[in-house]
């Protein structure tokens, strides 16, 4: 629970309850492609409009605390993802390839896909900038570790991470690329 989106954070079991079921709805609601506002939000958790009031200001207030779970699970992911290249024999090229793939397909989650096209729309740019930062500190990390000494200076580790992001980026828009082998083998090859 973060107190950046909350109003007030509940503190009783059941108050707690009904927080983690309004934001269980609005991910179900996005999840099916449904419309996500205030009044369907309360409906789909089965609390009223005031409860939901009671927590968040708004349905961005909700959204932003459930993105923000989500980008947090993203980026553990990608950290997972990033300890296989620091310690796989596998060629860097290849590890990178495969990170690319999976993270792309996260990202292509019909819940994160909205939840992005929305905070894009309703400008906040924050939900990018902080799973970039964490992307990128975790990925320097695991090419230091891959590299050692021969890893470029970490200026050059953060314009990979940012292009790697870019073709994320665009995989929310264009998802085609990735299903097409010769595509998805082109966008790593720029990459690297």
């Amino acid at each position: 629970m973060s107190p950046r989106w909350a109003k007030r954070l509940p503190r009783q079991s059941r108050a707690r309850y009904t927080f983690e079921v309004i934001i269980e709805a609005a991910h179900q609601l996005l999840a099916q492609e449904r419309d996500v506002n205030t009044s369907s939000i309360a409906e789909r958790a089965g609390v009223s409009v005031g409860s939901l009031y009671d927590y968040f200001n708004d349905r961005t207030a909700v959204l932003g605390e459930l993105g923000e779970r989500l980008l947090k699970e993203n980026v553990q992911a990608s950290e997972q993802d990033f300890e296989g290249i620091g310690a796989s024999g596998e060629p860097l090229l290849r590890l990178i390839h495969d990170y690319l793939g999976r993270a792309a397909r996260r990202r292509r989650a019909p819940t994160v896909r909205r939840l992005l096209k929305m905070a894009s729309s309703m400008g906040h740019r924050q939900f990018m900038q902080l799973y970039l930062r964490s992307v990128d500190m975790a990925m320097q990390a695991a090419l230091r570790r891959k590299l050692g000494p021969k890893a470029p200076p970490a200026e050059g580790m953060s314009l990979l991470t940012r292009a790697i992001a870019a073709a994320l980026e665009f995989a929310v828009e264009e998802t085609e690329w990735l299903d097409d082998p010769v595509a998805l083998e082109r966008v790593v090859e720029e990459l690297t």
